[in-house]
């Protein structure tokens, strides 16, 4: 059965379930997220788009990117399964403003941003 909740409250309950978080700049540096999959590529604005990776937390963000420039912040609504150490799958939003073209799909956590290697179009 789905779910469909705020990506911050998702991503926050697999975090706090699984491996605790650290507020403090004490505790352990977070690693950088990954992004290993991107389905479907190609793919129209105002679809859903799957991005799996890992190290995703409660501050993740996905976005597509050209060149460093976000261009398109994805859907408020995301699903998710999975566990932030092995692997997460969040589906998204692309917004239907979102012009045609070659993007980044990238997630941005406060540990840093990752992006999947190869492009994703949008048409």
């Amino acid at each position: 059965m789905r779910h469909w909740i705020r990506a911050s409250a998702l991503v926050a309950g697999l975090i706090l379930g699984t491996a605790g978080c650290h507020d403090d700049m004490t505790g352990p540096s977070q690693p950088m997220p990954t992004v290993d999959f991107v389905n479907p590529n190609p793919t129209h604005s105002a679809s859903m788009i799957i991005f799996r990776g890992t190290h995703f937390d409660e501050t993740a963000t996905f976005t597509l990117q050209q060149g460093g420039d976000v261009m398109a912040t994805l859907g408020e609504r995301v699903y998710a399964t999975g566990t932030p150490e092995t692997s997460i799958q969040v589906d998204a939003t692309i917004p239907a403003a979102t012009p045609n073209g070659k993007y980044q799909a990238c997630v941005t956590t406060r540990a840093g941003t990752g992006c999947y290697s190869l492009p994703v179009k949008v048409f």
